[in-house]
């Protein structure tokens, strides 16, 4: 399901909760990856693109697009950080997931970065974070 623009409230709707929806399913495989000791690298992955699905919903609950990884942290910060409607720890989550996904991806020779339940916990608290804002916008 790709957003464009003159979705009806219906397709919004489903649109956020297939989001969220798949944000909870990516952090639960963050977590059975590192419960079962898989790759740092797939859980890096999955702790991010688990916030960056939730924040997708966000946006597409309050309007905002963007096209770009970058773009939507950008949007994040500005609309919801820098306005003081998420506490600011959870833009560092975000940064933090999202530096580490990229390292784990494109750099040859990543830094081990550790992980650990703390992390899957921290993940989930922003996306649980993200329902309550996309909650508040009703």
């Amino acid at each position: 399901m790709t957003e464009r623009k003159g979705l009806s409230l219906e397709e919004r709707d489903a649109l956020i909760k297939y989001r969220l929806e798949k944000a909870d399913t990516t952090i639960d495989d963050a977590e059975k990856a590192l419960q079962y000791g898989i790759s740092p690298r797939t859980i890096k992955n999955c702790l991010y693109y688990g916030c960056y699905y939730a924040l997708r919903a966000l946006m597409c609950k309050t309007g905002l697009t963007s096209k770009t990884h970058e773009g939507v942290k950008g949007m994040f910060g500005l609309h919801f950080v820098k306005t003081g409607k998420i506490g600011i720890e959870y833009g560092r989550a975000y940064s933090d997931f999202m530096n580490a996904r990229l390292t784990g991806d494109y750099d040859d020779f990543d830094m081990e970065i550790e992980l650990n339940q703390e992390d899957v916990d921290l993940a989930r608290r922003f996306v649980a974070e993200i329902k309550r804002l996309i909650s508040s916008e009703d």
